[in-house]
């Protein structure tokens, strides 16, 4: 079975010493991969949907299969603002800003999110990822989408 290898690297030299680091992790046994991009307006669209038997949408993934994503910004000027929701059952959401160039990284969304409304999260409970939407905040922007699974 193939194997993912994803490596991170920040590569900074301050006063003249070197201060970045390379880390690398692998994923086991992936058997597929989702690739695409996205044009985004200002206008809200859902990137991906996680759901227990997808159907046959493009963007709808099953929860238990999903080992990584990976969303990027490919825009040079403009931002895209992500919305990450957690289970239906127990609504909540998040946006995150991503900067041109920038990207956001998820292992596996089962059990991976918790979102409370209190600066003393329990840390604990954790609920499936079940949406991932997105829009450019001023004019359009590119998203690279990339999804393993087993």
């Amino acid at each position: 079975m193939p194997t993912l290898t994803v490596t991170h690297t920040e590569s900074i030299t301050l006063d003249g010493r070197s201060r970045g680091v390379e880390k690398s992790y692998t994923i086991a046994r992936i058997e597929s991969v989702h690739e695409s991009s996205r044009v985004l307006t200002t206008s809200v669209q859902k990137i991906i949907t996680m759901v227990d038997s997808p159907d046959d949408s493009a963007l709808a993934l099953d929860v238990q299969l999903v080992k990584y994503i990976r969303l990027t910004n490919l825009d040079d000027t403009d931002i895209i603002s992500l919305g990450i929701i957690q289970t239906v059952e127990t609504a909540g959401s998040v946006c995150i800003k991503l900067l041109p160039g920038e990207s956001f990284v998820a292992g596996p969304p089962e059990d991976l999110i918790k979102i409370e409304a209190s600066v003393d999260p329990g840390h604990a409970s954790f609920l499936d990822l079940q949406t991932i939407e997105a829009k450019a905040l001023t004019n359009s922007a590119k998203l690279e989408i990339f999804v393993a699974m087993v």
